[in-house]
Formats: structure tokens, sequence, C-alpha cells
């Protein structure tokens, strides 16, 4: 098998448009796209929640198969929060578009964050509330994933906020005890996990044994570097591979070893914003070389 190398545009698309974005990775020489949906979502007037909202969609899928790019995964929105009595809104329309604007984009995959508690979970109880209400509010969209055929993947998280106390549970959402627990409280088909290396960096989670527990379960990855939990910076850097203090090969050994099937796909960040279009097309080709080096050193046959 060769694996195909991705990158999501989620950076660029905060100093590019989406056309000069979508250019940019495929001209650094990846092949397939970790589609940026969530940043199309928010605001009242953004392109999926006008009423020409599937023309837009028919536009994206137009541009990354002028560029010869598979949209293989996408990230959908990630701002939702509980209130204090595990109460948030219920999936709306906008959800509703973006699993029908996936099936669009020929993307059978989307990405979602868990649903945020607003506090520190300073008690099991607090935890046990805010970790069920996240499995009843996913499982309010298991009738989209099944009519539009598109799966949800539900990637790990990390204390972003610093709200957690040391003497108190963990994070929620952070291990892997956690993911597939949350995966089978679920209880669908169309549930599978996505892996950030990153978050689970700063964790200090071990990552390759949570590749290995996730097993067929695992379905896509945001392979990102960093420093751990450091301060009083912000540690989710989200540093090219290889460019943070995080073990590649173990990694790669655990995801041959499951058998992974996905795309090998990164979430660069790091200075790209800084830097002119020409100057973000360099770093992503050092970055994808980067990736499929340390792909190919531990067995990975690449694209």
């Amino acid at each position: 098998m060769k694996w195909k190398l991705g990158c999501s545009g989620a950076t660029l698309a905060l100093v590019d448009t989406l056309e000069g974005s979508i250019d940019t990775i495929a001209r650094a020489g990846f092949s397939s796209l970790d589609f940026w949906l969530y940043r199309f979502c928010t605001d009242k007037d953004a392109p999926m929640r006008r009423d020409d909202w599937q023309d837009w969609v028919a536009h994206v899928r137009d541009l990354a198969q002028t560029q010869g790019l598979e949209i293989f995964q996408a990230h959908c929105l990630w701002d939702t929060e509980l209130n204090l009595r595990f109460e948030c809104t219920p999936p709306g329309e906008i959800y509703r578009r973006c699993f029908a604007a996936a099936r669009m984009l020929d993307c059978r995959r989307l990405i979602f964050h868990p649903v945020f508690y607003p506090e520190p979970m300073r008690t099991q109880e607090v935890f046990e509330g805010a970790y069920q209400a996240n499995a009843q509010w996913f499982s309010q969209m298991l009738p989209l994933a099944e009519e539009y055929q598109v799966e949800i993947h539900l990637e790990n998280t990390f204390d972003y906020a610093r709200r957690q106390p040391e003497q108190g549970p963990r994070y929620m959402c952070s291990s892997w005890k956690d993911m597939l627990g949350l995966k089978n409280r679920i209880d669908s088909p169309w549930v599978r996990i996505c892996l950030d290396t990153g978050h689970a960096n700063i964790e200090q989670q071990d990552i390759p044994a949570m590749i290995r527990a996730y097993g067929k379960d695992l379905g896509s990855l945001h392979l990102n570097d960093n420093y751990g939990p450091i301060g009083p910076i912000y540690p989710d850097l989200h540093l090219f591979p290889g460019m943070g203090r995080i073990e590649w090969k173990p990694i790669f050994q655990a995801l041959l070893e499951v058998d992974f099937r996905g795309v090998l796909n990164i979430e660069p960040v790091a200075e790209l914003k800084r830097v002119s279009r020409e100057m973000r097309a360099i770093q992503l080709r050092a970055a994808r070389e980067m990736l499929a080096n340390l792909a190919r050193e531990n067995g990975m046959e690449v694209e």
C-alpha cells in the first residue's frame, strides 16, 4: 500500500483566499486535503449559512479536483460548549449542511472536537455529567451520518484553557480510554476516532499505545508536533512532524501494526501566517518532505 500525504489549510485561510490556500497545498506536493469546513460556518454571512451554500460547496469540489486533491476528511464546527447543567444547543441546520457538504465533496469523514465544559471538572460526578452529555449530543447526529453516509470522527483533546486542577479528574477526552468509551456510549458504526498527536503529547499520553488501543476504530490523523506541556506559552503549536519532541518512529510502527489505511495528514500552523504565499509554499514543501521521509524510514511507502 502507498499512503497519501494530506494537509489542512485552516491557517493558510487566515491570510489567503480559499483558492490561494488550495493552490499552495497542491504546489507543496500534497495529494489530499483535510478541509477546514468549520471556518466557513461560524459567521452569520459565512458561505455555509447562505442560501446558495450548495453552489459554494460545488465550487470547493471543483477547485480541489482541478488541483488533483482528494478531500479525504473535513473538520467540522468545534466551538460548542455545555452549560453548567450539562446542556447545550442541539445540532441544528448548519450541521445538516456540513454532512450534506461532505457528501457533495466525496468526503466520508467529518472530524469533531468533544463538546467543552466551561469550568474545571473538580469531581468525578462533573466529569461523568459532561461525558454523558457528549454521548447524547453526538448521538443526535447519527441520523445525519447514516443519511449522508459520512462518519463522525471524534478527536482527542487537551486542557487548552488550563482549567483542570491537578488533584481533579483527568481532562475529559484526553485519553484513549475516554475516546473509546465515548465511541462505545454512542454505539454506532458511523463513529470512529481521529488521533491528534499534538494534543496527546500535551496531555503526556503514550501515543503508540493510543493507536494500538484504537485499532480499526482509528479513522483519521492530525500528525502535529510540539514540545509537550510547556508554559506559560500556548503549547498546541502544530509544528511539522520532526520539529518538536514527539518520537515518531514508534508512532509509525504502531500505525503499521493496526493496519491503518487512512491519510498521513498534518495540520500545520508554525509561522505560516507571517510570511508570503511563496514562503508558505516553501515551508509546506519542507513539511511534506519531512513527513514523507519519516514515513519511509519507518516502513511506509508514500505516494
